[in-house]
């Protein structure tokens, strides 16, 4: 599948923009949402913000590991005008929250969280099982977490060490995933409880190559990430003894984040690794069928986070003093 009779062109439109001061955020932006369609609450660091449409921008969760505190938030949804939910990797939890307060939480010794989902008026979680490796999804019910499937391997020897990295869930329960390992285009789409449904692909796409002038600066980065998510100290001293004996990449790897689903449009975006320095290239599937439509740019540093009721929220840093958060909508001609 994904493979078009017809490619056709497309362009985004803007539908909302609002440019954040960073200088209450002490590292990048990691996820947003929209809550009341203007309140904006965005991760940066493991910490939660909220910024007003007045521009206001302030902290909005204890830090710490008491209850209701939150140390390494890693994903955030909406679940209705006034209430969010949240993963919070370091502390093994998931909370659900107004702006002002939490008002429940659970937490696991079994499961590391990594992701919020709503789907057919359930929260889902995406959650890595302590003691392996396997990718579950699971429905936070009540004051419990009960597994709804473990998704099956990409295969490929160096896959299972990502694993899923980044997956979407729609509305119907169906999951789209990707795996930063990939070195080919493959996005899969699996039914409700976890079986493959298709491979989403396109021909002649290749890794994005890095310009040697901004190779050494590049792989750094992509080093310190690396370590920064490590769950332990043990894991991040590990991580950084292999990193040390490791030649540095001449490629990106092939998907920047993973898929985005905006599913009032009927589309699904697949954000490509750019050439260092480049626009963002997004190719845009048809939601349901994953027919390839068209391929389109965003600017440099583009982040696609999620959908939305008025098309896909994006982030990118405008410079050193500033984060700007946009949402698209693609049109396509």
């Amino acid at each position: 599948s994904g493979r078009p009779t017809e490619t056709r062109g497309a362009e985004f439109e803007v539908v909302f923009r609002r440019t954040v001061s960073s200088n209450v955020v002490d590292d990048a932006v990691n996820d947003a949402i929209l809550v009341s369609d203007s309140a904006l609450v965005f991760v940066a660091g493991g910490q939660l913000f909220l910024n007003t449409s007045l521009g206001h921008t302030t902290e909005i969760a204890r830090r710490g590991m008491g209850p209701c505190e939150i140390r390494g938030v890693v994903s955030l949804v909406s679940m209705s005008d006034s209430t969010f939910a949240l993963a919070d990797v370091t502390n093994h939890r998931v909370q659900v929250r107004s702006f002002t307060a939490c008002k429940a939480e659970i937490s696991s010794d079994k499961y590391r969280f990594q992701g919020v989902y709503v789907s057919n008026d359930s929260l889902l979680v995406r959650a890595t099982a302590m003691a392996y490796s396997s990718v579950v999804l699971a429905r936070v019910d009540g004051g419990r977490i009960q597994p709804v499937t473990t998704l099956a391997s990409t295969g490929g020897g160096t896959a299972d060490v990502c694993g899923y990295c980044w997956l979407e869930v729609l509305h119907d329960g169906t999951v789209y995933g990707t795996t930063l390992a990939d070195t080919v285009y493959r996005i899969l789409h699996h039914r409700r409880d976890g079986t493959l449904l298709r491979t989403v692909s396109r021909d002649g796409v290749t890794l994005a190559r890095i310009l040697e002038s901004d190779r050494d600066s590049i792989n750094d980065m992509l080093r310190r990430e690396m370590v920064r998510v490590a769950r332990d100290a043990e894991s991040r001293r590990a991580m950084e003894i292999v990193l040390r004996t490791q030649p540095h990449r001449e490629f990106h790897p092939l998907f920047f984040r993973g898929p985005v689903a905006d599913q009032q449009q009927g589309h699904l975006l697949v954000s490509r690794s750019p050439e260092s320095g480049n626009p963002l290239p997004v190719d845009i599937f048809e939601l349901g069928s994953d027919r390839f439509i068209a391929e389109a740019t965003l600017p440099p540093g583009t982040r696609l986070l999620k959908g939305t009721r008025q098309g896909v929220l994006a982030v990118r840093a405008v410079d050193d003093t500033a984060f700007e958060f946009t949402i698209y909508r693609a049109r396509v001609k």
